[in-house]
């Protein structure tokens, strides 16, 4: 068993198919009998008080968030490839050795390790 994230495209499902249930699918997977369920994107019901409750419209954004990070995860590890490639390609006297450079490769770094659970 590798590491690694599931591949395929994944994508928000909603299993009951009528928009108004809790809980949201994320899926890879073309039909729905052939679906391996990712992750349960949940809300709370609008029924008595919830210290911090998660409606509708934020488990929507929640589920479109976690279905890109595939892809938000190739973008990094291409940005990473770049700024390797600029800062071995342009010496320091250039300027990319900049302060503003080096915080964004430590960003770009840290957001690879913690998708991948090591480092970048």
């Amino acid at each position: 068993m590798s590491g690694a994230h599931t591949d395929g495209a994944w994508h928000v499902e909603d299993p009951m198919g009528d928009g108004v249930e809790d809980d949201l699918w994320i899926v890879v997977g073309d039909q729905a009998h052939n679906w391996r369920c990712l992750a349960l994107v949940s809300c709370d019901v609008e029924k008595g008080p919830v210290p911090k409750p998660v409606y509708r419209p934020q488990r929507d954004a929640n589920a479109r968030l976690i279905t890109a990070a595939p892809d938000l995860l190739a973008a990094l590890l291409e940005a990473h490839r770049a700024l390797n490639f600029y800062e071995w390609y342009n010496n320091p006297a250039s300027g990319w050795a900049s302060e503003d450079n080096t915080t964004v490769r430590g960003v770009v770094d840290a957001a690879i390790a913690k998708a991948t659970g090591g480092a970048a």
